[in-house]
């Protein structure tokens, strides 16, 4: 059912409909800071968005994962517990396009090992 990367990209898990220019954004952020992604399409799953982007993560030769729903993202990884989100971005649609470049240059840069961007729309568990 989930793909598992051997490239070393971020794993981006897509369920239900995306508003494609929404991701679009999430995706220039990880462009930008040069770190590869790879989407996903998640047919049907039964599992909550956060133990997707965990699974994400778990696949990812590069430890961290996304996953992403019609209302919500959530950047997850590896070595976090399945329910401890490393961020969660809520009614994205309506967020700015800011935000969502935001999330992608955190999953770059969580990659990188570099200082992360701090925007009070992002959600931790921690």
């Amino acid at each position: 059912m989930f793909y598992q990367a051997t490239k070393p990209v971020i794993l981006i898990y897509k369920l239900g409909k995306v508003p494609e220019d929404k991701l679009t954004q999430l995706e220039l952020g990880m462009e930008e800071e040069g770190i590869p992604f790879l989407k996903e399409t998640i047919e049907l799953s039964s599992e909550s968005i956060v133990s997707l982007a965990h699974q994400a993560a778990q696949s990812s030769p590069l430890s961290v994962g996304l996953a992403i729903n019609e209302r919500e993202i959530v950047l997850h990884y590896r070595n976090l517990q399945t329910e401890q989100f490393f961020y969660r971005l809520s009614d994205y649609p309506n967020q700015s396009n800011r935000v969502l470049r935001i999330l992608g240059t955190n999953a770059a840069k969580l990659v990188k090992g570099t200082p992360l961007i701090q925007d009070s729309a992002l959600e931790t568990s921690f």
